[in-house]
């Protein structure tokens, strides 16, 4: 096994934003920059998640693609390893970027530890999954390891054939203690800034704009409740980064059709995660699909009851009825009955948040993921690696 202060680590990002998956691969980073490690990271395009590397010495790398038939995502991933010549390839991509990754990391004799934050989703002909299910069994089974955010999402991996012996599950984690409000008057500041009155209920569901998260699923939600009776806010935290600005459109044209425009909030991406969650009443998460769901697991950290749909991931976190509230997928009638049940009854609320917190303080601690996630590094690479690369 090597140490990993002895190691230079190469990551490769799917994109430069801050969603679950790329805050995964920053905390692991400045752990890492911690112990003495030196870091690359590669990814395209731009976004606030280079800067956060930049500023704790992660020496940032520009590729223009991860998709799988474009060649330039190789050649430049290719000559990124023959410039820094790493000892470990880690990369936190999907897709394209992970069978970069492993027909790179081959070629030059590099391991690569693959960590996937969410099931591979098949798409398109019978034909053409058959092609993407062989194309993921290799690249997995070349990796020296894959580590998987939750038990689903290593049964998902093991029913697509990549060899169990390869996968350890590694559920993500959080510090509690940034949780707390920056300051006491957080709660207010933020209601103030977006114009959520001192005794509004607000109802936020914090991630990417997508149809994935479920914004719409909660809009449709919000026009079943007696919202002006109720005093109802709903607090949208995201940026829309897959249809750059149509998606939020479209919400924004449904909230006017339900007559939502003066009851919703789009705020846009925002890094302050514990001042929103502060302002916040409870918070919903109503996604399509989760392998895993760190919002849900900030937002018990912060002391707030959860309403989540029955994704593989949420069902991993939440108990219903004792550390939140599960709700079917796609089911807006549901969805509101359960936000109204909690408005209605502040006590039930409570206990959930109580319950949530000890459940999350207990199980989904930093210290014990660091120490997994870095026995999965420092494991993957040889005591004496042979560097292959020519000069």
């Amino acid at each position: 096994m090597r140490r990993l202060s002895d190691m230079r680590i190469l990551f490769t990002i799917i994109d430069a934003n801050l969603a679950g998956g790329q805050r995964v691969a920053l905390e692991v980073m400045q752990e890492l920059r911690a112990g003495g490690v030196e870091l690359f990271a590669a990814f395209p395009g731009t976004g606030p998640l280079e800067a956060a590397m930049r500023a704790i010495g992660v020496q940032t790398e520009y590729v223009p693609t991860w998709r799988l038939r474009d060649r330039r995502g190789y050649l430049a991933l290719a000559r990124l390893v023959r410039r820094i010549r790493p000892d470990l390839i880690y990369t936190h991509c999907a897709g394209g970027g992970e069978f970069i990754a492993a027909v790179v990391g081959k070629l030059w004799g590099i391991p690569v530890v693959i960590h996937r934050h969410a099931a591979p989703a098949l798409t398109g002909s019978r034909l053409r999954q058959g092609v993407e299910r062989t194309l993921i069994r290799w690249a997995y089974s070349s990796a020296s390891a894959v580590i998987a955010v939750s038990d689903a999402t290593c049964k998902q991996l093991a029913d697509l054939g990549v060899p169990l012996a390869r996968v350890k599950t590694i559920k993500n984690a959080i510090a509690v203690e940034k949780f707390v409000p920056s300051s006491p008057h957080a709660r207010a500041l933020v209601r103030s800034e977006f114009g959520l009155a001192g005794d509004s209920v607000v109802i936020s569901l914090i991630g990417r704009l997508c149809e994935n998260k479920g914004q719409r699923v909660l809009l449709e939600a919000a026009r079943r409740l007696p919202c002006r009776e109720l005093n109802l806010r709903f607090l949208l935290v995201g940026k829309d980064q897959e249809q750059g600005g149509r998606y939020e459109a479209y919400l924004k044209r449904l909230a006017r059709e339900y007559g939502l425009s003066d009851r919703v909030v789009f705020a846009g991406y925002r890094d302050e995660v514990a001042d929103l969650l502060a302002a916040s009443d409870m918070t919903v998460l109503p996604s399509n699909a989760e392998a895993f769901g760190l919002a849900i697991v900030e937002s018990m950290a912060a002391k707030k009851p959860v309403v989540a749909t029955a994704t593989a991931g949420a069902r991993e976190i939440v108990e219903d009825g004792i550390t939140g509230l599960i709700v079917p997928i796609d089911d807006a009638a549901a969805l509101g009955q359960a936000i109204l049940r909690l408005v209605q009854d502040p006590r039930l609320g409570a206990t959930l948040a109580e319950n949530a917190y000890a459940h999350v303080a207990a199980h989904f601690d930093t210290e014990t993921f660091f120490q997994k996630v870095m026995g999965v590094l420092s494991g993957s690479v040889p005591q004496r690696r042979r560097h292959v690369l020519e000069l």
